[in-house]
């Protein structure tokens, strides 16, 4: 057990006295022990910005924006890739981002163009941010663009992806759906090619996993 109350003293404490990198490894004590505290991850990002570490800072900014996302806060996740973007603007990830967040922002219906452009983007960017991207698009609007996003991706995806490296980008992608909570897309999007991957064991065995639970939900 650490002491979370000394710990975030001390490194407020070594803020205040300039030693950044001391408070870096003070915060990031109470990070590890509490991975889900986006405000401190949000907290730590800023802290690397004043040492020039935009590197980590985005690493950290990703991460906190995501679990808003994941809770239902664009807004705060929006404030905070902008943030990082500003202190990273040739990162063309966080540009991408910033785009879709204030897209989804503001709550209106957008164009399936609108959708599928931004895509192009985040896949032939093809960094670790991706994921993140898509489930931006996914989290803010109706169900008939999410499913069409979804199948504009995967269709870019196998086709951009070398034959060997198919079934596995799209079971990743599929994934993220899955553990993001968005099960019944995730089948949908399997239905939806699963003629592609007729005679894969591991394709099949998702394809059980999300069925079952479909099943046991609707029940």
């Amino acid at each position: 057990m650490i002491n979370r109350s000394e710990l975030n003293k001390l490194g407020n404490q070594l803020v205040e006295s300039g030693n950044i990198k001391a408070a870096i490894e003070s915060f990031s004590t109470l990070l590890n022990d509490r991975p889900n505290d986006l405000n401190m991850a949000n907290r730590i990002g800023d802290l690397y910005t004043q040492i020039g570490d935009t590197s980590a800072a985005s690493l950290l900014f990703a991460r906190a924006a995501g679990g808003y996302i994941q809770k239902g806060y664009a807004l705060h996740a929006l404030a905070v890739i902008k943030k990082a973007h500003r202190h990273d603007p040739n990162n063309p990830s966080l540009a991408i981002i910033s785009d879709m967040l204030n897209l989804g922002a503001s709550r209106e219906t957008k164009s399936i163009d609108e959708f599928t452009s931004i895509a192009d983007q985040c896949i032939s960017n093809k960094s670790h941010h991706n994921k993140l991207v898509y489930l931006v698009l996914l989290a803010e609007y109706p169900v008939d663009h999410r499913l069409a996003l979804i199948y504009y991706v995967l269709r870019n995806i196998y086709n951009n992806s070398n034959p060997d490296d198919r079934e596995i980008n799209i079971i990743d992608f599929i994934s993220s759906l899955e553990t993001h909570n968005q099960k019944q897309l995730a089948l949908d999007a399997l239905n939806h090619i699963k003629h592609l991957f007729s005679e894969s064991t591991q394709f099949q065995t998702v394809y059980d996993r999300l069925s079952a639970q479909s099943t046991t939900s609707k029940t």
